[in-house]
């Protein structure tokens, strides 16, 4: 059972700012145990029985409260409410506890009774009450008001929100809101809803005969009790004790009365359950009216078989199915011209009805006005098993999707306006554009592209909708097979060929039950994600590979495609004779696996499944068709044609459709707080009015939207903002005149309805440093202010335009065509998802400062080489159709418009004081340990917190991304930081952390141990046969960019950057940070460096011969060094001392040709009477389990530094060293590290294997000098 989450109520935060933090320090340390376990054992296989045997039972489960460390009867206390005199009993149980009083106590009681009355006045009666039962001394200093204050009628929905918030130490109880008190679970666990039931008792209530509970209606003579929404909800809430399945509520059933079938589903979406009511009948033509309302309506109430709200008589809904049960079309051919013909038409029984088109009347979705509820009427052509001669028939089918509210009360405004309750709510005012249905199907990966949402009102009026007509664009339907002949026309296909049925193949597929499996959806953790398996041999094609080649030679359209597109790896002359050969050529055309969770769409997979070995995929295709097409409104699995340009008006209004969806229904991909516009905007001027785009230096600086600019700089530079071309520039210039990727950008701001856009080569003064300091600052704003930024994601620079012509093979393998049904055919594509692999490799995706501008924007619209591509928090999608969650990698917007959005909340800033702050506190007071000699202290690790709190670490994310920005190319070196300034502001935002050149400061000694990739010369500067190290770019950076100790000082490749050590094994910081010294231009600690910036540090520096006298580039000619070939021969050590194998190790490292050698050439510079030495950062070391195997592991990170010959104790990084401990491995079973220690001194450790190899020799000798001998603590200045 999963452990029900802590509450986050304004007593507990209250609580915790109260209570001394050695007492929270003690708490989390050392919970109080539980000496009452085997009691709750013994209490655990009591059956349901009375109120006081059940308190008995629950007192244990709740005994110790795990915030104070008091023992606690939550359920005595909370039955105390209808029955005030057991206040006497709870008082004199507080009184026995005296000897549990917590430390935090004293600090409340501290506080006069007069000041917690005025609190008490400040607050509502529910958190009145909630402060009285916190602990023990504010129940003495609040008195018992606060709870008798609930009994009064003017406060009973105070009461019924106190008692809620009590769900969670209550799972055998269930709130009871007509008498707003808890009773006992009746079947505590096995609660049903069975079809027969009107009503289900789940608990005794001596008003139940009185009062009638909550429920809503499902269907004719069937109800679904609120009772059951509360348990479904607080199981999804807190734990499976708490409640019942979603599935103990869904059901399928058949009205004894009628003719009617009918399924109900259920799913929690942000929280609110979702419901939807499918029902249908079959329906003959031509049914006379007194026909359709004996079909229709009941004949007890005259009310609706299928499912409605109570606002039914106010609308059209019964006037929508007399509707399409008018378009049910006549057979073909009569019932007894059939079967007087014999069994040979009984085979084209399949085709004795014609399609059925619905109407503009009875099509569309509609919606009720006045409650949470849409409405879909379908008719379908089903199987009915009864009749054995007709077996096809058209069924009417309506839908209902409805939001039954949080399931907290019944008087959340979705329940009562679902049940006739509340007058005043409006659905299109508060549902807006996302409809309900879309929200529940998508989540069993069922999509429809756009449709009309009309509202369900006989008198047309306007309740919130646009005109009556409100367009919704992501609208789901239920999608049911329909048989349907295919078409014989088809010339170009092989007789195989024609007979695939690809619409009952996506259709098929689509119906697959989805299957439970572990993987990654979010952050690092591992979820659960709904996998929908495929149908791989849904039909036999071809029998051999030989055939399919016979029918592409008579050029059959899928034949040649599968040919033309057959993956590299599958195409060996061999395989194919060997499987024709032996009779297992067999082709099969099906579908593969796809994830729900991850909204992928099944392609359309051509394979070979030998027996008994692995499958052999040929190749996958997609389906697609035109926007508009019927087959897409069908089945969601089909995807978009693709323009053949960018500019097209079709793909203009693509791109509108997704702005508009986006502002208008994803709460997360907003602008993080309300930015004021850029000092300087393009006013991109209209068309129509013959304005030109011009420099708008008063733009609004409050409520104004702008689109901005991301491309790549170069080819056409004329047309900058310079200060001879300011007035030019202000007055105006015709949009022509400016550079084609400028100028595309202009008018795609304009179709997309907007009247502004920044572009940097425009809006800052290229000729002014300053300017340009002071508006890099501001890009952050810029860019996560903008309504959307368009990417020029293919364009070279800005002469290339970002429009083009889209390559020959995006659609040219788009020729073959299938058919779908007897008039419509689908086309087929190579199987292409959104590909980052394919994106990166566009000019946009090298250069340094897209990446910043790309993750800081809430949207971003890129135009490609192939597709249109948009990206937002919430979701990522393509023009060719398809829709994919983010996949939490480095680039994903979650982070930055997600989680910082989310923790804008009150009780966020409060989570965040009391987490991450405390573990900055924690790290600075080791600081300060360690600056006055005493014993080194465990790391303190905020991301680990963060991670458990909000399913991502904040600081391995920072990892990511600065290891990807490290590759990205700067046409100017000292762009580094600047260039990540943006992105740094905000992550400071987030975690309250301090910013240190890239790093940060809670994980500073670890991360000092980075390393970089060496930087490779280009390709064409060097012959391809020539040895390795010629490859290598060994020229130092110009410019300074960085201190040494910052990852940023290099001209190097792929970073490297640390931020945990051995998972399994504790980290001791052996150093500590004095002092942070930063010099930037301007007063942004997120800016370019100047030179003199340092880091204060004390710790023991191990002192090192020479580095550079023993020092050879592993190289010709200086491979001939003559310490080199001196050690080849006689194989010893090349130094003496008190620590030589550490300084032989370090050597060793930098004389290996490999990164430490490219750090050093790029940072030694060489002076007289030079020092060297190493210093000790971070010393880890540990017992680590691997099954039956015991052994102990560590990590030594060393700085290797030299002086610098300016100052004392001055020095600068080199290099870094992080050596590991050989494994060891324990003759016998160990439980402690100190059992381990004693059996390493004692000789009870064997090596894994002999060292063989130079290094590990050395590491194992540095592992046995280190502890011995420290060197004193100094203070060094690292620059």
């Amino acid at each position: 059972m999963s452990k029900a989450p802590k509450p986050t109520t304004f007593t507990s935060r209250l609580f915790n700012a109260l209570r001394p933090k050695a007492s929270r320090k003690k708490l989390r340390k050392d919970p109080p145990s539980d000496p009452q376990g085997s009691a709750r054992s013994r209490s655990q296989g009591r059956a349901n029985g009375s109120r006081e045997d059940h308190g008995f039972d629950h007192s244990f489960s709740y005994a110790v409260d795990e915030q104070t460390g008091e023992r606690r009867d939550d359920t005595a206390l909370l039955h105390g409410l209808a029955h005030h005199g057991s206040f006497d009993t709870i008082n004199e149980t507080y009184h026995a506890d005296e000897s549990l009083r917590p430390p935090g106590e004293p600090v409340i009681a501290s506080l006069s009774v007069r000041l917690w009355g005025r609190i008490i006045e400040h607050l509502s009666p529910c958190d009145a009450a909630n402060l009285a039962l916190s602990s023990k001394t504010l129940l003495q200093r609040v008195g018992r008001d606060p709870w008798y204050a609930l009994d009064r009628p003017e406060n009973h929905r105070y009461k019924i929100e106190f008692l809620v918030s009590m769900d969670r130490h209550l799972p055998d109880h269930l709130l009871c809101f007509p008498c707003a008190t808890y009773h006992v679970r009746t079947q505590r666990g096995e609660e049903r809803l069975k079809a027969t039931h009107i009503l289900n008792p789940l608990f005794e209530c001596p008003n139940a005969l009185t009062q009638v509970p909550p429920r809503t209606r499902i269907a004719f003579g069937h109800t679904l009790p609120f009772a059951f929404v509360q348990l479904v909800v607080r199981a999804d809430r807190y734990s499976p004790r708490h409640g019942i399945s979603l599935e103990a509520i869904s059901r399928r059933w058949k009205d004894t009365q009628g003719t009617w079938s009918h399924q109900t589903r259920f799913h929690i979406d942000k929280g609110h359950l979702l419901m939807r009511v499918v029902s249908q009948t079959f329906a003959e033509p031509d049914l006379p009216l007194s026909a359709q309302r004996n079909l229709l309506y009941s004949r007890e109430d005259y009310f609706p078989y299928f499912s409605v709200c109570d606002h039914w008589r106010d609308g059209e809904l019964m006037n929508i199915c007399k509707c399409a049960l008018n378009h049910i079309p006549k057979r073909r051919v009569g019932l007894a011209t059939q079967l007087q013909s014999g069994p040979k038409v009984q085979l084209s029984l399949i085709n004795q009805s014609q399609m059925a088109s619905q109407c503009s009347q009875c099509q569309p979705m509609r919606r009720c006005p006045r409650c949470p509820t849409e409405y879909l009427v379908e008719l379908k052509f089903r199987e009915d098993k009864s009749d054995p001669v007709n077996r096809f028939k058209q069924a009417l089918t309506v839908t209902r999707w409805s939001d039954l509210g949080d399931g907290t009360s019944p008087l959340s405004p979705e329940w009562a306006a679902c049940n006739g309750d509340l007058d005043a709510y409006d659905s299109f005012d508060s549902i807006k554009g996302r409809a309900i249905s879309g929200t529940f199907e998508s989540q069993f990966g069922v999509t429809l592209p756009g449709q009309r949402i009309l509202s369900l009102n006989p008198r047309n009026e306007r309740r919130g909708e646009d005109g009556n007509n409100c367009f919704i664009r992501y609208q789901a339907a239920i999608v049911a097979f329909r048989p349907c002949p295919i078409s014989t026309t088809m010339s170009s296909l092989c007789e195989v060929c024609r007979k695939l049925d690809v619409r009952k193949l996506l259709l098929d597929s689509a119906a697959q039950e989805t299957t439970t499996t572990r993987g990654l959806l979010t952050g690092y953790l591992e979820v659960d994600l709904q996998v929908r398996p495929g149908i791989p041999d849904f039909y036999k094609h071809h029998s051999t590979l030989a055939a399919l080649r016979a029918a592409a030679a008579l050029k059959c359209e899928f034949c040649c495609l599968i040919l033309q597109t057959r993956h590299q790896k599958e195409q060996d002359p061999r395989v194919d004779d060997w499987l024709d050969e032996n009779n297992q050529g067999q082709i099969y055309v099906g579908t593969g696996s796809c994830s729900v969770a991850k909204r992928e769409t099944p392609h359309i997979m051509v394979s070979q499944r030998p027996t008994n070995d692995t499958p052999r995929i040929l190749c996958n295709f997609e389906a697609f068709t035109q926007t508009d097409a019927n087959p897409r409104r069908e089945c969601t699995y089909l995807g978009r044609s693709i323009s053949s340009r960018s500019d097209t008006a079709e793909c203009y209004a693509l791109a509108n459709e997704w702005l508009q969806d986006c502002m208008q229904n994803h709460k997360d991909c907003g602008p993080l707080t309300a930015l004021p516009s850029p000092t300087r905007i393009i006013n991109v001027g209209s068309e129509a009015s013959s304005k030109h785009p011009f420099l708008d230096v008063d733009a609004p600086r409050d409520h104004c939207m702008w689109a901005a600019l991301s491309y790549q700089w170069g080819g056409c530079d004329e047309l900058k903002l310079k200060a001879e071309t300011f007035a030019q520039l202000k007055s105006g210039i015709p949009v022509g005149d400016f550079p084609s990727t400028l100028r595309d950008a202009i008018l795609i701001t304009r179709e997309l309805g907007l009247q502004y856009i920044w572009i940097d080569a425009l809006c800052i003064f290229q000729d002014s440093e300053d300017d340009w300091n002071a508006e890099a600052g501001r890009m952050r704003d810029v860019y996560a202010g903008a309504a959307i930024t368009i990417v020029a994601a293919n364009s070279l620079s800005t002469a290339a335009g970002i429009h083009a012509e889209r390559p020959l093979e995006t659609n040219s393998n788009a020729q073959c065509q299938l058919a779908w049904s007897r008039e419509e055919t689908v086309l087929l594509r190579p199987a292409s998802h959104i590909s980052r692999r394919v994106a990166n490799s566009s000019p946009w995706f090298t250069r340094g400062w897209t990446f910043q501008e790309g993750l800081l924007s809430p949207r971003t619209l890129s135009y490609g080489r192939d597709q249109l591509v948009w990206e937002c928090a919430h979701h990522t999608q393509d023009e060719s159709g398809h829709i994919n969650l983010l996949e939490q990698k480095y680039d994903s917007k979650d982070l930055l418009h997600k989680l910082r959005k989310s923790r804008r909340t009150k009780i966020s800033r409060i989570s965040q004081i009391f987490s991450v702050q405390w573990f900055m506190f924690m790290s600075e007071l080791q600081n300060q340990r360690a600056r006055f000699g005493f014993p080194p202290s465990t790391l303190a690790y905020a991301g680990v917190n963060m991670q458990d709190e909000w399913g991502m670490d904040p600081y391995l994310r920072w990892c990511d991304i600065v290891e990807e920005f490290c590759v990205r190319k700067f046409t100017v070196a000292t762009d580094i930081l600047p260039a990540l300034s943006g992105i740094a502001q905000e992550f400071a935002l987030i975690t309250r952390d301090t910013y240190c050149a890239g790093m940060w400061k809670t994980y500073m000694l670890v991360s000092l141990l980075w390393w970089r990739q060496s930087l490779l010369k280009p390709k064409k500067e060097f012959p391809i046969d020539v040895d390795w190290f010629s490859h290598i770019d060994w020229k130092k950076p110009e410019e300074y960019k960085a201190p040494s100790w910052s990852w940023a000082s290099l001209n190097a490749g792929r970073l490297t950057l640390p931020i945990y050590t051995v998972v399994d094994a504790p980290s001791r910081s052996m150093a500590a940070i004095i002092n942070i010294d930063f010099h930037t231009v301007g007063h942004s600690p997120f800016g370019k460096l100047l030179p003199g910036s340092a880091l204060v540090m004390k710790g023991c520096l191990f002192p090192m011969h020479n580095i550079e006298e023993n020092y050879w580039r592993w190289c010709k000619p200086a491979i001939s060094h003559p310490k080199y070939l001196q050690q080849l021969e006689e194989r010893r050590s090349l130094y003496t001392g008190t620590w030589p194998a550490l300084q032989e190790c370090i050597q060793e490292r930098i004389n290996g040709g490999n990164t430490d050698s490219f750090e050093f050439e790029q940072q030694h510079v060489a002076h007289p009477n030079q020092t060297f030495g190493a210093f000790l950062l971070v010393h880890t070391e540990g017992l680590v389990t691997n099954s039956d195997e015991f052994f102990i592991s560590g990590t030594l990170g060393f700085l290797v530094v030299e002086s610098t010959g300016h100052h004392e104790n001055e020095y600068r990084r080199i290099g870094a060293m992080a050596l590991t401990m050989s494994a060891r491995y324990a003759e016998r079973a160990l439980t402690s590290f100190s059992e381990a220690k004693g059996a390493e001194r004692q000789g009870e450790f064997t090596w894994s294997a002999t060292l063989k190899e130079r290094e590990h020799e050395l590491e194992a000798k540095v592992w046995q000098q280190i502890p011995k001998v420290f060197p004193r603590r100094t203070t060094i200045r690292l620059v």
